[in-house]
């Protein structure tokens, strides 16, 4: 027995079930994973018949359609996923009727839809007129059985569709019992009952063919979805030159220049270049020492600038490349005029410098609102507002050409005011990849909310960082201001609350993205991490795809 036949058939019992009603009698009662004996009420008189042997059988017929039963011997009867298996279901209903009481109640449960399965035949399904069509049979036969109500359950679990129907044996033309099983389910279609011949909640198509004709109707979306793309993608065949598909290679410093290093510091001009580079890795790099021609946010943005095709994300007030020297376009989420409205109650900023911003991104694929394809991306502290990292590095992937770079300026979080949040790792990553997450989580708002310190670099460097907030929030005393709007906020908020996701330095995030590389969870390899200098608060890193 299914679980809808089985939640069925108890909440009938439930419903039909009368203080003076005795004895019941299950016909199909062989225990195939349940029965409705299960539910019987205590002290009940209950038989179950069926054709062979089994749990759950008390009496095995040798003819299925004549029980070794007197007329009128159960207050009950009811059968449940069986009629469908028998060969002649109206003579069994009949002799059901025989044995019914008057005033007693008969339930009928067997599937609308479904598969094969033979026990041992499978020969039947019954749609919402069968109710009525088993009356008429009866009243043929000289059976007083009424139909109370019938319908159709949907599938929950399994895939069957039950027809139900609830008779009762009486003379009485009229004023029969009310529907009790109708009014208590809500999960039903094609209802019937004895005050109206109507269907209520009516359902043309059994649920299997409503679920073929909803994925018809999804397939039918995908394939004018695939022709829109293969149109799209002919018109780009037409005018495809191969060189546009790959990017302009251009040569990028070294991370580590060691006749560089060693000339901008007297005190290295001795060693060998083996020597200057050990002693970066043991003090120069801690010390923020310049080692490379990128030692500054200007000589990053020069190489950037040499790409032939650049789009820079997030530009806002202040864009990193300019049209005028340049062939650059501008990717926000806000439009021009959005950004200068935003930039009013920001003290200082220039809103002539606010660019014309080319794609305004809702949220959507980035190949589904840029058609081009660039031979470099930029973007200045973007990447730790990303709320996933893999999603994020991906997007930009499909907009860049063959062998084309991803230009990043990141704040390292050892020297802003992310000086004491824990340093990002890979569980984190694969987190927010995992659950697709497209806004940050509750813990990053209230992370930034609370435990931010002042974002002097220069004093980062010289090691004043502020009180730990961590170590001081420790204890209950010192419960954070604010906190309340901020649980406010993040409860009532239905869309994105800006944050630092991420908090990097030049090693973990080569690492992180190393390890997606391994993985297979991005196409972009590192191909520099130039370190972050003395009172900096950011460093610079290219991925190229």
């Amino acid at each position: 027995m299914h679980d809808t036949a089985y939640v069925i058939g108890q909440k009938f019992l439930e419903l039909y079930w009368s203080e003076d009603f005795e004895s019941l009698l299950e016909v199909g009662s062989r225990n195939v994973n349940g029965t409705l004996k299960d539910f019987c009420p205590d002290g009940t008189s209950y038989t179950g018949v069926d054709i062979e042997e089994g749990p759950g059988v008390d009496l095995v017929l040798n003819d299925p359609y004549t029980y070794p039963f007197d007329d009128d011997s159960f207050d009950l009867i009811l059968s449940s996923s069986c009629f469908e298996h028998d060969q002649m279901f109206w003579l069994t209903f009949c002799e059901m009727g025989r044995l019914l009481k008057k005033n007693g109640y008969l339930y009928l449960s067997a599937p609308s839809n479904g598969k094969y399965h033979g026990y041992p035949f499978d020969n039947w399904r019954f749609y919402p007129d069968a109710g009525l069509a088993l009356e008429a049979w009866a009243k043929r036969k000289g059976l007083p059985l009424r139909l109370i109500e019938s319908f159709t359950a949907r599938r929950k679990g399994d895939i069957w569709n039950d027809f139900v129907a609830v008779f009762v044996k009486t003379d009485i033309e009229e004023d029969l019992s009310q529907p009790k099983l109708s009014s208590a389910l809500s999960d039903i279609m094609n209802i019937r009952t004895w005050k109206s011949e109507e269907l209520v909640e009516f359902c043309e198509s059994p649920e299997d063919m409503q679920l073929i004709q909803q994925l018809e109707s999804a397939l039918a979306e995908k394939e004018k979805r695939i022709a829109e793309l293969e149109d799209q993608l002919a018109v780009r065949n037409e005018n495809f030159k191969p060189q546009e598909l790959v990017a302009k290679d251009i040569e990028l410093p070294l991370e580590f220049n060691a006749s560089l290093y060693k000339e901008r510091h007297e005190d290295l001009q001795r060693m060998t270049d083996e020597e200057s580079l050990q002693h970066y890795l043991d003090h120069g790099k801690g010390e923020g020492r310049i080692c490379s021609i990128v030692d500054s946010r200007h000589a990053f943005i020069k190489f950037s600038e040499s790409c032939s095709s650049v789009l820079e994300i997030g530009p806002f007030f202040n864009p990193a490349l300019s049209k005028s020297n340049t062939n650059v376009k501008y990717l926000d989420f806000c439009s021009t005029t959005e950004l200068e409205e935003r930039a009013k109650d920001i003290p200082g900023a220039d809103l002539k410098a606010i660019p014309t911003i080319d794609y305004v991104w809702g949220g959507e694929r980035y190949t589904d609102l840029i058609s081009e394809r660039f031979d470099a991306v930029f973007s200045s502290h973007n990447i730790e507002h990303q709320p996933s990292l893999v999603h994020h590095l991906n997007e930009v992937s499909s907009v860049l050409k063959r062998g084309g770079r991803y230009f990043l300026a990141i704040p390292d979080k050892r020297y802003c005011f992310d000086h004491y949040m824990p340093e990002t790792n890979l569980a984190e990553i694969l987190n927010a990849y995992l659950e697709k997450r497209d806004r940050h989580s509750a813990r990053s708002v209230l992370l930034h909310r609370f435990y931010t310190v002042h974002n002097d670099p220069v004093r980062h460097w010289q090691g004043d960082h502020d009180e730990d907030p961590f170590e001081f929030y420790r204890t209950s005393a010192n419960m954070p201001s604010g906190i309340e709007p901020s649980l406010d906020e993040i409860r009532n908020s239905n869309g994105y609350i800006d944050t630092h996701a991420w908090f990097f330095t030049p090693d973990s995030f080569r690492s992180i993205c190393v390890q997606l590389k391994k993985l297979g969870l991005i196409q972009g390899a590192v191909e520099r991490v130039y370190n972050t200098v003395k009172n900096s608060n950011e460093f610079y890193a290219v991925l190229k795809f």
